[in-house]
């Protein structure tokens, strides 16, 4: 009996190295310890079947019906199919709301990024829906039909009231004014009526201390293709990129200085050699929008930029 604790010591090695030998022989050698395995579970078998008899009884499974009767399962299908239409009307619903909220929350943005000076001129900024179907199909310039607040409307006035996007991109200006709607004429409708403004060149765009009394100066007149174009002398330097502004005195104070558009292209003209033409396209127009915001003076000083 004294010899029994030294046999087993001397065993514990040998099943360790047998064991891990074992590990890295190849599976096929090792079909054997299949069986072995089994007898080895034999014993455990009551032990488990005791555990899963006792698991089931503290929580039995749930047994599913699958009718059978056609008129139950044509129920079925129908009630999966209206939970199924609710589901994507209720799924739409928070889609568009989302969007709707988005859509607010850029109009207050460019409302709050309309400078102070200009608010003070033209008074609070209004937002105005712009309903796709007033458009012409064929017409990317042709005339707007706006729908503004009910309480705004007699703030808007023809001629004196502009519509901008983005705080300072110049849409055009409101033509007509009635109970039921409100008309804008984009600055690039063959009807707007020439206009001055000023080139500023690319490079001084962002300049603070560029004296606008040195830009190049030019009459735009739009073409109703979303372009303008004018004509100045080939001394001025004008080039592509350069940012077109609008210097008006028959426009309202307030809308001076809105950028018209980026220069698109120079060209000489045929005909007159010491001429140059300038093409300028607006950064947005009015039929790629869903809202556009409003500026209008008082009465008095909207007659006075008729």
């Amino acid at each position: 009996m004294a010899r029994m604790p030294g046999r087993s010591q001397a065993a514990f090695p040998l099943t360790v190295v047998a064991t891990f030998a074992l590990a890295f022989l190849p599976g096929r050698w090792l079909g054997w310890s299949t069986s072995v395995a089994d007898v080895a579970r034999v014993p455990m078998s009551p032990i488990g079947f005791v555990g899963t008899w006792f698991a089931n009884w503290l929580r039995p499974g749930v047994t599913r019906h699958i009718p059978t009767d056609e008129n139950a399962v044509t129920k079925l299908a129908d009630d999966l199919q209206y939970q199924t239409e609710q589901t994507q009307k209720m799924l739409a619903a928070n889609l568009k709301q989302a969007l709707r909220i988005s859509d607010l929350e850029q109009q207050i943005a460019e409302l709050q990024m309309i400078p102070a000076h200009i608010r003070e001129m033209a008074g609070a900024p209004i937002s105005a829906e712009t309903p796709v179907t007033s458009r012409a199909a064929n017409a990317i310039d042709g005339l707007v039909e706006l729908k503004i607040p009910e309480e705004a409307k007699d703030r808007v006035t023809e001629k004196s009231t502009i519509a901008v996007y983005g705080a300072v991109n110049l849409l055009g200006r409101v033509t007509e004014v009635s109970k039921f709607r409100v008309m804008l004429m984009p600055i690039t409708n063959e009807a707007t009526s020439w206009f001055m403004a000023a080139v500023i060149p690319a490079d001084r765009i962002e300049d603070a201390t560029f004296d606008m009394s040195s830009a190049a100066r030019v009459q735009l007149r739009p073409h109703g293709d979303g372009t303008l174009s004018g004509e100045m002398d080939r001394a001025k330097d004008v080039g592509k990129g350069d940012k077109v502004i609008l210097s008006d005195p028959s426009w309202p104070e307030w809308a001076q200085a809105m950028v018209v558009g980026i220069v698109e292209k120079v060209q000489p003209k045929e005909s007159e050699p010491l001429i140059q033409q300038v093409i300028v396209r607006p950064r947005v127009l009015v039929s790629e929008l869903s809202h556009v915001t409003l500026l209008s003076g008082n009465s008095a000083a909207g007659e006075g930029s008729h």
